[in-house]
């Protein structure tokens, strides 16, 4: 679909905002400008760290070994959150109540 046929077909959904796409120039909403990766350190630094937590215990075995230890955490953890996700476990409550400490 070309340019103008997207244009055309968002004027359709909605006018406004058409317009206001055809007004803000395409760094500020075109994926085409945006940064790979993570906009934070931080983000990247805090999945480490937990990863690393986690494995703990594991890193002290010989490599065989280490690897059958994290590959079953890893499994469970999986199972477990496919489980809370089946039973409708509401993860925004989580989440508030562990930035609320």
């Amino acid at each position: 679909m070309s340019k103008n046929g997207v244009n055309t077909y968002l004027a359709q959904e909605t006018l406004e905002g058409a317009q206001d796409m055809i007004s803000t120039l395409p760094e500020h909403w075109s994926r085409a400008y945006f940064r790979l990766g993570s906009n934070c350190d931080s983000v990247d630094n805090n999945i480490y760290e937990a990863f690393n937590h986690n494995i703990m215990e594991a890193r002290f075995y010989p490599v065989i070994s280490m690897c059958e230890a994290i590959i079953k955490k890893l499994m469970v953890r999986i199972q477990e959150k496919a489980q809370e996700l089946k039973n409708g476990v509401d993860i925004s409550v989580q989440i508030f109540s562990r930035s609320s400490r």
